[in-house]
C-alpha cells in the first residue's frame, strides 16, 4: 500500500468490542477509509490510506484494494454492523419514472460509454424522488459481493442536507483523492450532483466557479462547504479563497471523540465517513 494518511487502533480492540460494535468503510480508486465503533460510539480504529493515482492501471488499483481488504487489522473483525460505501465516479440520478433496473447502462450512453463488464448499482433517493444509479470497474466485484455498498454520493447528499440553509442555496464540497463530489441545495432540496476529476488547484476551482455560474449564484454571499482531504495550508483551498471569501469546513453533527495525536485530521476530513 503506497501511504497512509492517518492511522489509528485502540489497544482495546479486540474481537468482543468488535461484535458488538460498527464498522464503516468506503473504498474507492481514490482511497480507502475505515472507522471501527463500539457500542458507546468510541473510536475502535480508524485509517485513511491514499492510493497513488497511476492512471489507466486497473491491475494496480486492484492490487492496492485487495491488499488492504484480505491483510488490514480492522477488516479481520466480525462487527455487528457493517455500513459500507463505494466511491466511483460514474454515477448519476435518474427522475424516478424513468428508472428501470434494466437500463443501468442506457443512462451513461450519451456522456459517459461503459464497458460491458461494469458493474451496476443504484439506491433510490427520497428528496428529491430518484435513484442514483452508478457504475464501477470489475475488479470491484469482490468488495461489493462481500459488503453490499451503496454509493457514496447517498450518503453525502443526505449528509449534507443536514447542513443546507432552510432559505436560498447551499453548496457542498467533498474531495477524496483527486476527485470532488458537488452538491447544490435550494431550500434544502437536492437539485444538483455530480463529481469532478481534477489535477491542479485551478482545475478544481473552475469545477466550482462553474457551480456558482450555472445556478447564478455569487461566491461574494453564498458560502462554500467543504469536507474531505482539503486543508487551510494547502494550495487548492488558497486558490479558492482567492474566488470565494466564505470557505466553510463541516463539522459532522454525530462527531465520536476522533484520536488526539501529531498526526490528527480534523473533523472535517472524516465527514463522509461519518455520513454512513
Amino acid at each position: 500500500m503506497d501511504n497512509h494518511v492517518f492511522y489509528y487502533q485502540d489497544e482495546n480492540l479486540n474481537a468482543e468490542k468488535a461484535l458488538n460494535g460498527t464498522l464503516k468503510l468506503i473504498v474507492g480508486a481514490d482511497g480507502i477509509s475505515m472507522l471501527a465503533l463500539d457500542d458507546l460510539g468510541a473510536v475502535l480504529g480508524l485509517e485513511s490510506i491514499h492510493i497513488a493515482e497511476k492512471k489507466f492501471d486497473n491491475q494496480h488499483v486492484e492490487s492496492e484494494i485487495r491488499e488492504v481488504l484480505y491483510s488490514n487489522k480492522l477488516l479481520t473483525y466480525t462487527y455487528g454492523s457493517i455500513r459500507a460505501a463505494i466511491s466511483v465516479p460514474l454515477a448519476t440520478l435518474v427522475p424516478q419514472r424513468l428508472f428501470s433496473t434494466q437500463d443501468c447502462a442506457t443512462y451513461f450512453k450519451l456522456l459517459n460509454p461503459v464497458d460491458q463488464d461494469t458493474i451496476f448499482g443504484h439506491e433510490e433517493l427520497t428528496d428529491p424522488r430518484c435513484h442514483l444509479v452508478w457504475g464501477a470497474a470489475p475488479f470491484f466485484k469482490e468488495y461489493i459481493a462481500k459488503y453490499q455498498p451503496s454509493h457514496l454520493g447517498t450518503a453525502l447528499i443526505k449528509g449534507f442536507q443536514e447542513h443546507a440553509s432552510l432559505e436560498g442555496f447551499s453548496l457542498f464540497m467533498n474531495v477524496r483523492g483527486n476527485h470532488a463530489q458537488i452538491a447544490v441545495y435550494d431550500l434544502r432540496s437536492l437539485v444538483f450532483y455530480n463529481s469532478f476529476e481534477f489535477q491542479k488547484p485551478a482545475d478544481l476551482l473552475y469545477c466550482v466557479l462553474l457551480m456558482y455560474d450555472q445556478f447564478k449564484l455569487n461566491p461574494e454571499h453564498i458560502p462554500l462547504k467543504i469536507s474531505g482531504a482539503l486543508l487551510k495550508d494547502g494550495e487548492h483551498f488558497k486558490m479558492l479563497y482567492k474566488y470565494i471569501q466564505h470557505l466553510r469546513f463541516l463539522k459532522p453533527n454525530k462527531l465520536p471523540n476522533l484520536p488526539n495525536s501529531k498526526d490528527a485530521m480534523p473533523p472535517h476530513f472524516w465527514f463522509d465517513l461519518l455520513s454512513l
